[in-house]
Order: structure tokens, then C-alpha cells, then sequence
């Protein structure tokens, strides 16, 4: 499989994340750990497909703010989202457990807003290089 289709499964496993936060949204209750858990999942799968497109095998990691230095490295202006990393990146475990943390209808939104910024950016600017990577090429991080 070339890195070209594993960036695009990479990709479309990060949309459905973001489609399935955003369905949520509208059922009430809000259920905000389950939104927010999908949005940080889409940001961890978003910064994975930066990487695979550029030749690197991504770290098992859900620590966003780890992920983002390391696509800073191809792309500097993902600093720009350090911030939004680390506000998302909590959300990848304690939000599953009960009585670890008391997320708002707020939070939620929040979490979507930084989400969708992410993932528009990291779409478009994969689509913008149409350069395919062979999987052997790739090297690990």
C-alpha cells in the first residue's frame, strides 16, 4: 500500500470522527465527553496523515501536542495549533471513564471549533501535493 493511501485512510477515519462529534451535537442531552473524545480522535488521526504523507510512520501516541511538534517539523505553521492541541489532547482518555472530568455543552463546541480548524487544514494542505510515497520509503520516528 502506498503512503498516498494510507494518508487517505488516515484522513477518512479522522472524517468520520469529526462527522459522527458533530452528529452528536444535536441529541440531548449533549453527551460533550463522547463529542469530545471523537474530536480529539480526529485530531490525532489528522496529525497521523501528515506524517505518513511525509514519509514517517507514526508514533502510538494520542498526546496531540506530540504530534503536532512532529508535523511542525515538516510544516511550521502547525505551531499554530499547539495550543489547540493541548486544550483536545485530554480528551483522549478521561473522557472515557466515569467521574474524570465534567465536560459543558460549551467544552464540546469548543472542541469542535478547534477540530474542524485542524482537520480543514491538514486536508487541504495534503490534497495540494499529489507526490505518492511507496510504503517501504517510509521510516519510523
Amino acid at each position: 500500500m502506498s503512503a498516498e493511501t494510507l494518508f487517505e485512510n488516515w484522513l477518512e477515519f479522522a472524517k468520520d470522527d469529526l462527522e459522527t462529534a458533530e452528529i452528536l451535537t444535536s441529541h440531548y442531552p449533549i453527551k460533550a465527553n463522547i463529542i469530545c473524545w471523537h474530536c480529539q480522535q480526529c485530531v490525532e488521526k489528522s496529525l497521523k496523515a501528515v506524517l505518513v504523507k511525509q514519509e514517517t510512520i507514526p508514533e502510538k501516541t494520542h498526546d496531540l501536542k506530540r504530534l503536532c511538534q512532529l508535523c511542525s517539523e515538516y510544516n511550521p505553521e502547525f505551531m499554530e495549533f499547539m495550543q489547540s492541541c493541548a486544550y483536545l489532547s485530554v480528551y483522549a482518555v478521561v473522557v472515557r471513564y466515569p467521574n474524570e472530568i465534567d465536560l459543558s455543552e460549551e467544552d464540546a463546541a469548543t472542541a469542535i471549533k478547534y477540530t474542524k480548524e485542524i482537520y480543514e487544514y491538514v486536508e487541504k494542505m495534503l490534497y495540494s501535493s499529489e507526490e505518492e510515497i511507496p510504503k517501504e520509503d517510509m521510516k519510523e520516528i
